[in-house]
């Protein structure tokens, strides 16, 4: 009998205590597989059921990560030739993860592996320096570390995949000191080619909420995308989709569909910073043109500038459930055409006109280089 179709008559449920016992060992956490295991070797396959991995006792979630179904397939060739990681294909069915921090810590710090995998300031990152309230420019600079840090996880880097999707996927935060929760749920995201380090292209959709916000916001966009070799931040280029906004029943605003298209967006899910440029959102007959950065979560600052056309800002602060707050020279039940600076705190959106010398281009050629 070959070695193939020996493995193939194997049972590899009957190793479930085994290499539960031997994550218990290795990470002191507790590994749930309540699914079933198969695995074949030509082609060198594994399908794993439902499975997950717990938090310490102390923590408002059961579990750390888990997902419902997985399956894999490798390139068997690549591995034994060059030892590369080669995913031809792999299907996530429902996977959760969730990151707790509170005051005594978080919940994946005893975690070697994940710890590397979250941590920032290394390599390139975002810092944002704002002007003062008058000024409408926003100044980007580019941080590189001393290089002093070695890079975590390195050999992510090469890890690619022939075909990526994620069905039902979900991602939350919890900020336990600062009461704040944020959601991404209902991830569905199919992909060819995909890379981790370099840009490939997407077509993805999901749900965003957070606690300290009554809208929550569906979404649906194909995009370039390029990601980390620590997962947490995310630069999507040349996009376009759609956007749908809800407000509770309460509000009595029908929801609101918005068309975008863009040429960048940065968004580090760790460290809760968020860069735009040449963002286009078209609805309720206005055509508006954003460059933005900041912080969203708990500590919610973004601030940017607008070019407006045909915009109503009273029609806009009803439909999206927003208070604003309007230098005296802007009527806000009129329509307005115009470039404008702007300031978002999570709450109330505070908006002036700029100088008619000022240029609406103000962030010409001051975004960040690529996510290396």
């Amino acid at each position: 009998m070959s070695f193939s179709a020996a493995v193939s008559w194997m049972d590899f449920n009957r190793y479930k205590p085994d290499i539960e016992a031997e994550v218990k060992q290795i990470t002191g956490r507790d590994l749930k597989i309540s699914g079933s295991i198969d695995v074949s070797i030509l082609p060198l396959r594994l399908n794993i059921g439902q499975a997950a991995l717990r938090n310490p006792p102390g923590f408002k979630e059961e579990n750390l990560l888990s997902v419902k179904q997985a399956r894999i397939e490798f390139s068997l060739v690549d591995w034994l030739l060059s030892r590369n990681i080669h995913v031809l294909s792999l299907e996530l069915v429902a996977p959760k993860l969730n990151l707790i921090r509170s005051e005594e810590g978080n919940n994946w710090q005893d975690l070697p592996w994940l710890s590397r995998l979250l941590q920032g300031g290394v390599g390139r990152s975002l810092a944002v320096f704002y002007p003062a309230r008058e000024s409408a420019s926003l100044q980007y600079a580019v941080a590189r570390s001393s290089g002093s840090v070695q890079e975590p996880i390195d050999h992510l880097q090469g890890l690619s995949f022939d075909s990526l999707m994620v069905r039902n996927g979900r991602f939350r935060v919890f900020d336990e000191r600062h009461g704040f929760e944020a959601k991404i749920d209902k991830i569905d995201l199919l992909s060819f080619d995909a890379r981790i380090g370099q840009p490939f292209d997407i077509t993805m959709s999901f749900n965003y909420s957070n606690s300290l916000s009554p809208r929550s916001l569906d979404f649906r966009i194909n995009s370039r995308l390029q990601i980390n070799n620590r997962f947490y931040e995310w630069q999507f280029e040349d996009w376009d989709g759609m956007f749908k906004i809800h407000l509770p029943e309460d509000y009595r605003v029908p929801d609101v569909r918005l068309t975008t298209s863009g040429k960048y967006l940065f968004l580090d899910t760790l460290n809760q910073s968020l860069a735009g440029k040449e963002v286009s959102v078209k609805a309720l007959e206005s055509d508006l043109n954003m460059d933005f950065a900041g912080q969203w979560g708990a500590l919610t600052d973004l601030r940017g500038t607008l070019n407006a056309k045909n915009l109503k800002f009273s029609q806009w602060s009803e439909q999206l459930g927003v208070p604003l707050e309007m230098r005296k020279e802007i009527d806000k039940d009129k329509v307005i055409n115009g470039d404008f600076a702007w300031q978002w705190d999570g709450n109330k959106l505070e908006v002036s006109r700029l100088p008619k010398s000022e240029p609406s281009d103000v962030l010409e050629n001051k975004v960040p280089d690529p996510v290396s």
